[in-house]
């Protein structure tokens, strides 16, 4: 890791600590278990401390999972991967906890926003039983948002009628603690439920390999949507150009993410915009190219669709 890297990495974990020590009374640097039982003590309603575990486990990570922009509705937490080779450069994560409901002996996860472009969620079960022990999950997305036939998801306001021409419906679930120590222990992508295990699946970004490995640029035909325009090239690479070269030499350089452009050919960085001088990284897949002009539309006010 580079030194430029490292002291960026360093000064958002300052940045963590600095706004967390103005809003709440709970040192970030005790353990974590530590920090649950400090939860308690301080008697913090649900929305307090999912925000406080959230933000402890952000900055456990030492500036290798930051905190995302909630105007982008891309959940709580990213991971960036330094490797340009892997497709899934940016990996988003929705951050939930829930404290045992003893009276019924179930958890329930608030505020589930499947229509959020996330890929994992990062669950924290608190046993009360237990000593207030802490079980941790990195489970995908559509473990809990498409399989229905386990999970059932109902709407946290109004009736099934009322929410039908709403689609972006908050949900909740409520499950079994024997479900989530029993079915979720068997399906966690981290080795085990302790929270070291999680912690350090994020930080070193084995993650990313993973998704990386289930994505295949080269089989897939990326097209764009603009106005009813329909932007395609005999390759992705050719579409890729046709795009920048559609939009202008300004925009495009807005446009883009900065690790997806380069002043210089390299390794991945192999298309030549015919736009100024940059290279283009062209190892796409479909599912992050709808990223990247998501990021683009919000920052420069096109409203570009995959086709």
């Amino acid at each position: 890791m580079n030194k430029n890297m490292i002291s960026h990495q360093e000064s958002l974990h300052g940045a963590i600590l600095s706004d967390h020590n103005r809003k709440s009374k709970i040192d970030l640097t005790i353990p974590m278990q530590t920090h649950l039982t400090e939860t308690v003590r301080l008697g913090k309603f649900p929305a307090a401390y999912g925000y406080q575990i959230a933000i402890k486990i952000i900055y456990d990570c030492l500036g290798i999972l930051i905190s995302s922009n909630s105007k982008k509705e891309i959940g709580d937490a990213y991971t960036f991967s330094p490797n340009l080779n892997h497709l899934a450069r940016l990996l988003y994560y929705e951050i939930k906890s829930s404290f045992l409901d003893i009276i019924n002996d179930t958890f329930k996860i608030d505020h589930i926003r499947d229509y959020q472009d996330f890929d994992f969620f990062i669950l924290c079960f608190v046993d009360k039983i237990d000593n207030y022990k802490g079980r941790f999950y990195i489970l995908p997305k559509n473990f809990i948002c498409d399989n229905s036939s386990i999970f059932k998801l109902s709407a946290m306001n109004n009736t099934k009628y009322d929410n039908q021409k709403n689609q972006n419906v908050d949900k909740q679930l409520r499950i079994k603690k024997e479900i989530v120590y029993d079915f979720f222990e068997k399906n966690n992508l981290a080795p085990t439920s302790n929270y070291e295990d999680v912690v350090r699946l994020l930080c070193t970004r084995q993650l990313h390999e993973t998704v990386s490995k289930n994505l295949n640029p080269s089989s897939e035909q990326i097209r764009f949507n603009i106005n009813g325009n329909i932007i395609q090239g005999k390759t992705n690479e050719d579409t890729w150009v046709n795009l920048a070269n559609y939009i202008g030499p300004l925009n495009s350089e807005k446009y883009f993410p900065s690790f997806w452009l380069s002043t210089q050919p390299s390794k991945y960085h192999i298309v030549r915009l015919n736009i100024g001088n940059h290279w283009l990284d062209s190892n796409i897949s479909v599912h992050e190219a709808g990223r990247i002009i998501k990021w683009g539309n919000q920052k420069t006010g096109f409203d570009i669709k995959l086709a």
